[in-house]
């Protein structure tokens, strides 16, 4: 983990006096809303309901955020275990009760539930809690079953008695929260909410985390003496670091493989946010077809229509499909042996042309360009490929051409060692950019820069050395994509310099604006008219931007 910031110390301070810490700024109030829609759109969770990580990717990824997993981390340690994601909801005048997390009453504070407002959250339908009560050593259901009273029996009077009996310092305490915000609390807190709004229905997302030394059972009574059932178990994801432990049902996620930690800033369906992942080589190949891609990422982006990028394994012999053509534009990376790049270029008599492709050869295909790719050798290669489209044209054109950019550090020479030295590559503008760049860069043991934020996608390819990110740590083939406007640092945490590739994808400023328009248009056509073509509102925004340019 990054070092944190003093904000982020006071939240922590918080938590550990008082058992629960925030608000924490995590979205926007319109990026909540938006969430919330995507996050009710997801079907029943089958099974236990708290399982909705395991089978819907978009819990996982939220449950990943970095503003959430930077004091996580401080919390917990470098071993952190999603053991609980569910959509919490009250309709006007709904009460949940007071109590303690059944699941994690006896803990021993290495839990952390994070309850992130979404929809109709204010002082009125916040959750509420009792400071200091994670260290009573008794649950709220506990001290009810003493007092031979019923859960729907307990008001706020009884709770604040029964705390100032354990101690006279704890005090009822309902923190100030908004939309987007996200309370942390120690799972052993005895807390409760109710929705005193007129109207409007509540809706939080609700994250439980634990050391993966503490057993997480399904409960079968909710009330004390507690009752839970050895199996099934429920299913837990490890966030960071590794499980040592034979008590909890840990399952594999793409999430533990990816390590992505995204940002929702767009409330698009097919939004493409920062994602990171680890490229661990040789990739496994597939026997029956010869070639196998893995998806990264694909989506729409703050400043481009659509942007897609995969990794690929392409076995010896094999052509991965005929030349073909299409809108979009394209980088091909090679990581891994020798293949040979096919070109048709239009008005080239002679058929097709070769060029040989090696372990850190780069090609840009323009839009429309006839093209493919041989392996002509006796091992699989490895490579690659970003694709890009932007909702307008941008009126420039630039012809195919293929680089070196080397994967050694030595093409850098110098004979300082200053904190950073890069070398350019290209840059030029394309069909669907102002200006496409990309530059190798070198950073010494211990160098780093303060996070900021560019207008534009980029994309990095980590060849040597180790860096930390967002929170993460990346070594040889970490790929990592910050969408443009998202905040981001990075630092060399190794005893190596760290030797990375750049691209840098400059939208111009009426892509930009009419992409908001496309974007737009195409919410507005897509929910009542689904037989219309899914372009259509990238179309009409694109006429309609040309017939303004024509003025």
């Amino acid at each position: 983990m990054g070092p944190l910031d003093i904000y982020e110390m006071s939240v922590i301070e918080q938590f550990r006096d008082n058992g629960y810490a925030g608000p924490v700024k995590v979205f926007s109030p319109r990026q909540s809303h938006k969430l919330c829609t995507r996050l009710e759109s997801c079907p029943d969770t089958p099974g236990w309901f708290k399982s909705s990580a395991a089978h819907y990717p978009l819990f996982l990824e939220l449950a990943c955020h970095p503003a959430i997993t930077r004091i996580l981390g401080e919390l917990l340690g470098d071993n952190i275990m999603l053991w609980g994601a569910s959509l919490v909801n009250a309709h006007p005048g709904h009460r949940h009760p007071w109590h303690s997390d059944i699941e994690t009453a006896y803990a021993g504070g290495k839990t952390v539930n994070v309850w992130l407002a979404l929809r109709n959250v204010n002082e009125k339908s916040s959750v509420r809690f009792i400071s200091g009560s994670h260290c009573f050593r008794s649950s709220v259901q506990e001290i009810q079953f003493l007092n031979n009273m019923q859960r729907s029996q307990l008001e706020k009077d009884d709770i604040l008695t029964w705390a100032k009996q354990l101690d006279p310092q704890s005090d009822l305490q309902q923190p100030v929260i908004r939309d987007g915000d996200a309370i942390f609390f120690d799972g052993r807190i005895w807390h409760d909410s109710h929705n005193e709004n007129r109207s409007g229905t509540r809706v939080a997302l609700l994250l439980q985390y634990a050391v993966p030394e503490v057993p997480i059972r399904i409960w079968e009574s909710v009330n004390s003496p507690y009752t839970h059932i050895n199996k099934p178990r429920p299913p837990c994801i490890m966030i960071t670091g590794r499980n040592d432990y034979d008590v909890n049902d840990i399952i594999c996620r793409k999430i533990t493989d990816c390590t992505m930690k995204r940002t929702i800033n767009s409330g698009d369906s097919n939004f493409l946010s920062t994602t990171l992942k680890h490229i661990d080589l040789p990739l496994q190949e597939d026997s029956q077809t010869g070639w196998q891609p893995c998806p990264i990422g694909r989506g729409v982006t703050p400043s481009m229509d659509e942007m897609g990028f995969h990794i690929s394994v392409l076995s010896a012999g094999i052509i991965p499909h005929a030349p073909h053509s299409h809108e979009e534009e394209e980088l091909l990376i090679m990581l891994s042996g020798e293949a040979d790049l096919v070109m048709l270029p239009e008005n080239i008599t002679g058929g097709e042309q070769r060029h040989r492709l090696r372990a850190g050869s780069l090609v840009y295909y323009p839009a429309f360009y006839t093209h493919t790719i041989h392996n002509t050798g006796n091992d699989p290669i490895t490579y690659l490929m970003f694709k890009w489209r932007a909702a307008l044209p941008s009126g420039f054109e630039s012809p195919a051409a293929a680089f070196d950019f080397g994967l050694d550090e030595s093409s850098i020479e110098s004979s300082q060692q200053p904190p950073f030295q890069s070398r350019e590559i290209f840059r030029f503008p394309t069909r669907h950019l102002r200006e496409l760049q990309c530059h190798v860069s070198l950073m010494q043991p211990g160098a780093s820069y303060q996070a900021h934020r560019d207008n534009y996608d980029v994309a990095i390819l980590l060849l040597k050395g180790s860096i930390e990110t967002l929170g993460n740590k990346l070594e040889q083939f970490g790929v990592i994509y910050y969408s443009a406007g998202e905040a981001h640092g990075m630092k060399n945490i190794g005893s190596t310099p760290a030797y990375y590739l750049v691209f840098e994808f400059h939208p111009g400023p009426a892509q930009r604006r009419w992409l908001r328009i496309a974007l737009q248009l195409r919410r507005i056509l897509k929910s009542p008219l689904r037989k219309l073509p899914r372009n259509l509102g990238v179309f009409l925004a694109h006429k309609t931007a040309l017939a303004f340019r024509s003025h």
